[in-house]
């Protein structure tokens, strides 16, 4: 390898040898570029891959939250009409008393 360097350099001189240098540089550079932009496209797929996951989890999310809360609203009517039926019961129970003390307070006359 060094000798292929000093057999270049006596070729063309010192100004031809920075020229062969300048052209290796510039050809680890294009390397070096092409290697970024792989890398690159590489982390746009990944990207893309990360976001089509979480669009589905927010979906999914959402999902379970609504039928967490339709769940919630069906228990609340259930019990609402639950309540409502023991309150009537309750209404029918208190006039049935009255009714019998009414009944009882006028027999006992």
């Amino acid at each position: 390898m060094v000798e292929s360097f000093a057999d270049i350099y006596l070729q063309v001189g010192a100004v031809g040898f920075c020229l062969v240098l300048f052209g290796v540089m510039i050809l680890n550079l294009i390397k070096s570029q092409k290697e970024q932009t792989d890398d690159l496209e590489s982390i746009r797929a990944d990207l893309s891959k990360m976001s089509a996951e979480l669009s589905n989890t927010q979906n999914i999310s959402i999902k379970l939250i609504d039928s967490i809360n339709s769940f919630k609203e069906h228990m609340n009517d259930k019990i609402d009409r639950k309540f409502d039926r023991q309150d009537e019961n309750l209404e029918d129970l208190s006039k049935s008393i009255a009714y019998l003390q009414g009944k009882n307070n006028g027999g006992a006359k």
